[in-house]
């Protein structure tokens, strides 16, 4: 899409989270949109905590100069998953969802008070509904459980619908595994897991809009090049950042100093939780090729397996934040026919591919799904790229 024609609206549905965090600053660093509205769901933590983190950040960020002349706005969402369960990672982002960080970290925390920023009265539901009746186009960013928008869709009807998916220009989606393993559990990457039934629920109403599930025709309201695009793991576990090369946050000097100081803090037990948890993109499979003993001793009384010490996070909502924003057009996409176990047993969040094009000879799962892009790997130029973007903004250089 000519960068004339993009959208004024970014509709952002997230659950910060540290990694949601600084997706957020990321687009607030170099944002193109002159509107920007900030959902909030029940996901790494309570949704009145990922609210709160929300309206947090985005004072923190606009304080310090981030996207001074786009209007922001805050709604909060969902409570649980439409299954009525609440699955929190509290484990791996804080009691929090930032880290822990205190707010007397933040020096002067009062000089904020002119960027104070309340949530709307509106529900994050209500706003997605909004988007249906009008014409206004926007960019849908998801880097939470889907549940707002799954739940926003119910309360349309079949019209509302198509109203609704012919105005969102881009629709980037962070979650799913297709040739990876979960992080949840073997089967499922955390978003999906945490609630299935509305991936599902936006899978079904995308396909029943804009294809025949039978033949796979596609309708000639919406193109074809409006496509859910999925950033799963498959992609983000390919990318790292790694903490202990960045300067201590008190040692910073920078003209976001209060920015940085805030995100490197609260990105230290996000880097813990990895080091102790995943193996490094750059030195996992080394580690095991050398069938080093002492990995395998200590894997089996229970502890993590690691001889090095290496504080590092996987940028997963960021990944997807910079594609949004990015285009990312020399990006290799992979198109699927797809459908989610929606079931409370163990292959609850799986990603079930059934595409008879791809492999015409399977017989099991069937051919029925919803065709969606998915992510491949980026190359390493990109990833370069993305990695001196975030590393600049983590210390306040943007």
């Amino acid at each position: 899409m000519p960068e004339s024609e993009r959208p004024d609206l970014l509709v952002f549905d997230c659950d910060p989270g540290c990694d949601d965090a600084l997706a957020i600053a990321l687009v607030l660093s170099d944002c193109p949109y002159n509107y920007c509205n900030f959902l909030t769901v029940a996901g790494n933590v309570s949704v009145e905590q990922t609210t709160a983190n929300t309206r947090r950040l985005l004072i923190l960020l606009r304080s310090d100069g981030y996207a001074p002349d786009a209007q922001l706005r805050l709604f909060q969402g969902c409570r649980t998953s439409l299954t009525g369960g609440e699955l929190l990672a509290s484990n791996v982002h804080g009691r929090d969802g930032l880290g822990d960080v205190p707010r007397s970290f933040i020096e002067h925390e009062h000089e904020l008070e002119p960027y104070k920023l309340e949530k709307d009265h509106l529900h994050a539901v209500d706003r997605l509904w909004e988007l249906s009746k009008g014409e206004e186009k926007f960019d849908l960013l998801c880097t939470g459980p889907l549940t707002n928008l799954a739940t926003a869709l119910v309360l349309m009807n079949a019209e509302q619908q198509l109203k609704f998916w012919q105005n969102a220009r881009r629709i980037v989606i962070m979650g799913g595994n297709f040739s990876v393993s979960g992080n949840i559990t073997p089967a499922a990457e955390f978003n999906v897991f945490h609630d299935p039934v509305a991936v599902q629920l936006v899978l079904d109403s995308w396909n029943t809009i804009t294809s025949d599930s039978q033949t796979g025709t596609y309708s000639k309201e919406i193109p074809r090049l409006s496509a859910i695009q999925f950033v799963p793991l498959d992609a983000t576990e390919r990318v790292a950042i790694d903490l202990s090369t960045l300067n201590s946050p008190r040692k910073l000097n920078s003209p976001r100093k209060r920015t940085g100081m805030f995100l490197q803090s609260a990105l230290t037990m996000y880097a813990r939780f990895h080091a102790l948890s995943c193996s490094h993109p750059g030195w996992g499979k080394e580690r095991y090729r050398k069938r080093d003993k002492d990995v395998f001793k200590n894997q089996l009384v229970g502890g993590s397996g690691i001889t090095r010490w290496q504080p590092f996070f996987y940028v997963h909502d960021a990944l997807a934040a910079w594609v949004m924003l990015n285009r990312c057009d020399t990006m290799k996409w992979s198109e699927q026919r797809i459908r989610v176990d929606t079931s409370r047993g163990d292959s609850r969040g799986h990603i079930f591919m059934a595409d008879p094009k791809a492999n015409p000879f399977s017989t099991s799962p069937p051919a029925i799904g919803t065709r969606i892009q998915w992510l491949r790997p980026i190359k390493k130029a990109e990833k370069d790229k993305l990695i001196e973007s975030l590393t600049e903004i983590i210390k306040g250089q943007f």
